[in-house]
């Protein structure tokens, strides 16, 4: 095989690849509208609190995390962009204590703040043994701690 014909393989190997990845990267609508009615479906189920006032509470835990851990992970939310985090099905735990296994957060438009949102969800996704939702345009996020 000659080099021209080496070069012209490659060549068309490299628009595959970069098709592929825009493939890839190609928001799904109608996943979006799965995980956005997900989110808002577990935000009407039981009681549903804002994360700032929520983690203002002294005996607050999200999952099996410390009180400092989960207000750490509430604030490094709000500071990464998110519009809003929702603390979902809230159960009390006895002398005023409360726990929660789902954290709906509101993500932001900008790109750039979705995309760093995105990807601490997902790490904390794979943390929990799940998968994280790609950028598919969708307006809320889920963490969820089992």
């Amino acid at each position: 095989m000659g080099m021209d014909r080496v070069l012209a393989l490659a060549e068309k190997l490299a628009v595959v690849r970069k098709q592929k990845r825009a493939q890839e990267k190609h928001p799904d609508a109608e996943a979006a509208a799965r995980t956005d009615a997900a989110c808002l479906t577990i935000m009407t189920q039981g009681t549903t609190a804002d994360g700032r006032t929520w983690a203002e509470q002294a005996r607050t835990t999200l999952g099996v995390m410390r009180h400092s851990a989960s207000v750490g992970l509430i604030t490094t939310l709000y500071r990464l962009g998110a519009v809003a985090v929702h603390v979902c099905k809230l159960e009390d735990d006895g002398d005023d204590a409360q726990t929660s296994n789902h954290v709906v957060v509101e993500l932001p438009s900008d790109p750039t703040v979705r995309s760093r949102l995105l990807a601490l969800i997902d790490e904390l996704a794979i943390k929990e043994g799940l998968e994280g939702d790609p950028e598919d345009g969708q307006r809320y996020g889920l963490i969820w701690f089992d």
